[in-house]
């Protein structure tokens, strides 16, 4: 099985393993095979920080709030088959130079998973979209919920959670305003169980605020997926056996079509695709197996026109007034996994549990739909009045605190934004980085998304003009160096030169700033304020550039030692090819 685990190191390499930041990283799990773990990136800080960094709201003129469907009516789900498991743990891994961590000598570990989500093909069978086929996310704040395979189902690991016998006396109704509640408590802990309940909410609001807003544009339901997102069509909550909350999630199904059985696989993403490159099992490696560049060319077309439609969504979302916050090949839904077709592969965006409003940078679910105004829960936490309320955010992954110290104007709702803006592309940036160089990659080569992040946040990060080092990365010097990995490419071409496509040929100088190099540089660049946006981004000439991409000159060779013939030797080699050819044309 094979997974990315992203993560973010000391930024100078050091043999001391010290872990400046965590990430939780989400695995989709297919009957029991790891496909891919999304990574989430995290600083760590403390509490005083963490107080300080809270952001105010600009309250606006509250908007009329629009009338969305998105509540299943009770029994409005049918759940047939269970088709895997979503999983969230931390990934620590320590510091080192760029040799130790190619050689596997820099350490990590993975901990224990904190919430498990159910994944599941049913169908709608009530309300307007009954019949609709659906991939449903199931939460529970239950360490072992329902679904699980192995071992007895265990209670809930903090306080934050809804217990089975509060559930039970409760109508279904209420019992997400219910959980809302509990999140806000004082009490409310960073466990398992609260993370779960915060991811669930948080996945519903941002789907509703982009939902409403394209309502309120007068868009379709179908808009909002060809601008590359996907689309929530409902939720609903209901009780398990034990009386314990269970929170469904219900997506337009976008995987295999049967007729007479249900699917026995998740829908395709980017992600599951990498791992099927892997294993050497897609379409266009069986095809062009014996043709090394032409089979890395349309790997190239595959991987950008998947990462341009996410692009694309998160344009949308950012347009919203959301952040994504969780960007990975496995959040990169797309239409197939048969890379024969290129770049007319479709795809969107999804995983949105972990988005946040722009403006204050908090979770989706501390606002209301509209963006206007906090929600309940938002309002708990800004008061400040209700002691550790301050602490309810399971969702914190130190992105106030980062913006606290690289803004210049913190306390302003709209630098804010721009920054928490920045804080994505620069994720997208990694994501591009990840795809090309590991879709082309040898198997047996042991480099994986886990070494190249510890590059890019380690030996390769980027300085500011005082020397400091910041999160941005040094991508001509990362690049360099990447290009002397043969374990990089299949039949000698690999990622490195398909990010090279776009680059042009200059008085000998081979120029990078139309390629995929050079706009990996912008998003990737040391200051924030110099990366552009995603509409900017889309704009780039390297998603047009044809994928066949010139190679950089090739390094200076060493002089021939004293009587070396081997010029004279090519020289002759070439005028017995060319009398061969003249000869065989002669023939016919």
């Amino acid at each position: 099985a094979s997974s990315e685990r992203s993560l973010a190191t000391q930024p100078a390499p050091r043999a001391t393993a010290v872990s400046l930041r965590r990430r939780p990283a989400f695995t989709h799990m297919a009957l029991s095979a790891t496909l891919w773990a999304l990574a989430l990136s995290t600083t760590r800080t403390a509490r005083s920080l963490r107080t300080a960094a809270r952001p105010c709201l600009l309250r606006a003129s509250p908007a009329p709030r629009l009338a969305l469907t998105l509540e299943l009516p009770d029994g409005g789900l049918s759940l047939e088959r269970k088709l895997g498991e979503g999983s969230f743990a931390e990934v620590v891994a320590g510091g080192g130079g760029a040799e130790a961590v190619l050689s596997g000598r820099s350490g990590a570990r993975v901990t224990s998973a904190r919430v498990r989500v159910g994944l599941f093909y049913g169908q709608v069978t009530r309300g307007n979209t009954a019949g609709a086929r659906v991939l449903v996310k199931a939460y529970s704040p239950y360490g072992q919920p329902p679904w699980a395979e192995d071992g007895e189902q265990a209670g809930p690991e903090g306080g934050a959670s809804l217990s089975g016998e509060a559930a039970a006396a409760l109508g279904l109704a209420d019992v997400a305003s219910s959980l809302e509640a509990a999140l806000s408590s004082p009490t409310a802990a960073r466990s398992g169980a609260s993370l779960a309940e915060a991811l669930a909410l948080n996945e519903y609001s941002a789907h509703a605020r982009v939902q409403a807003a394209a309502a309120a544009a007068g868009k379709s339901e179908r808009d909002v997926e060809r601008e590359g997102l996907t689309r929530l069509i409902g939720r609903q909550v209901e009780r398990g056996d034990r009386g314990e909350p269970l929170v469904l999630h219900a997506f337009p199904w976008g995987g295999e079509g049967v007729r007479l059985a249900p699917p026995t696989r998740l829908p395709p993403t980017l992600g599951s695709w990498l791992v099927l490159r892997e294993r050497g099992g897609t379409e266009a490696q069986a095809k062009w197996g014996g043709v090394p560049l032409r089979a890395a060319q349309q790997r190239g077309r595959f991987v950008r026109g998947a990462l341009r439609g996410a692009l694309a969504g998160l344009a949308a979302l950012h347009a919203v007034g959301l952040l994504h916050q969780g960007l990975s090949p496995a959040a990169v839904l797309v239409s197939s996994e048969d890379d024969r077709v290129g770049e007319k592969v479709s795809s969107s965006l999804q995983e949105l549990g972990y988005a946040r409003d722009a403006p204050s940078l908090y979770p989706a679910f501390y606002v209301n739909t509209e963006g206007s105004a906090l929600s309940a829960v938002g309002e708990a936490v800004e008061s400040g009045d209700r002691g550790g309320a301050v602490e309810a955010d399971p969702l914190d992954l130190g992105l106030a605190e980062r913006a606290l110290r690289r803004t210049t104007r913190p306390g302003d709702p709209e630098e804010r934004a721009r920054y928490g803006r920045a804080d994505d592309m620069r994720e997208f940036g990694l994501l591009l980085l990840t795809c090309f160089l590991l879709s082309s990659a040898q198997p047996d080569a042991g480099f994986d998304a886990l070494r190249l992040r510890t590059l890019t946040d380690g030996p390769f990060a980027a300085s500011d003009d005082d020397g400091m080092k910041t999160d941005g990365v040094d991508v001509a010097a990362l690049r360099s160096f990447l290009a002397d990995e043969e374990a990089l490419r299949i039949g000698g071409v690999g990622g490195v030169e398909m990010l090279d496509a776009g680059g042009a040929r200059l008085g000998g100088e081979f120029v990078t700033q139309s390629s995929g190099w050079g706009l990996l540089s912008r998003l990737l660049a040391p200051a924030w304020e110099d990366r552009p946006d995603a509409a900017e981004a889309l704009s780039h000439p390297f998603w047009t550039a044809a994928m066949s991409p010139e190679p950089p000159p090739a390094r200076d060779a060493a002089p021939p030692e004293k009587g070396d013939d081997r010029e004279q030797r090519i020289a002759a080699l070439e005028e017995e090819l060319r009398r061969l050819a003249e000869r065989k044309g002669e023939e016919g």
